[in-house]
């Protein structure tokens, strides 16, 4: 993707979330609330939905939004594909940092792509303890 396609999914996001937020205060009809949750008013997307959530109610957007791009991932708190990662967005998984990122580069381009989290053994710096820690913060 081009620099400005980036901007404009980014700007697309903020209006979304924009939106959200003044839907929510006015209890739209296209926002469902469930009863149960206690978390911060912070947006996620599952998949298919941003959801938002305070207090104790969630509200869901539905609707057709597009799958989200990787490098957006951290801005909704979901896993990083880590095959369609670059240097940048591998740096934004806890427990990588430069050099545990440029060996899963470095791997990645010798062996090819990730298919579990097993094959993260593979890399130079990440043991046990760090696959299970990653295991949490990446998809395959």
């Amino acid at each position: 993707m081009t620099k400005l396609q980036d901007k404009i999914i980014i700007v697309l996001l903020l209006g979304v979330v924009a939106l959200l937020l003044s839907a929510r205060l006015e209890r739209g009809p296209a926002f469902a609330v469930s009863p149960g949750y206690n978390e911060a008013v912070v947006p996620r997307w599952n998949g298919t939905s941003i959801i938002m959530t305070e207090g104790n109610e969630k509200w869901v957007k539905r609707g057709d939004i597009p799958e989200l791009p990787p490098h957006l991932n951290p801005l909704f708190f979901q896993p990083i594909p880590i095959n369609a990662s670059d240097y940048q967005l591998l740096l934004t998984i806890p427990g990588v940092g430069p050099a545990t990122a440029t060996e899963i580069l470095k791997t990645r381009r010798a062996n090819g792509n990730f298919n579990s989290a097993d094959d993260l053994l593979e890399v130079k710096g990440i043991g046990a303890k760090k696959k299970q820690l990653l295991r949490r913060h990446v998809t395959f």
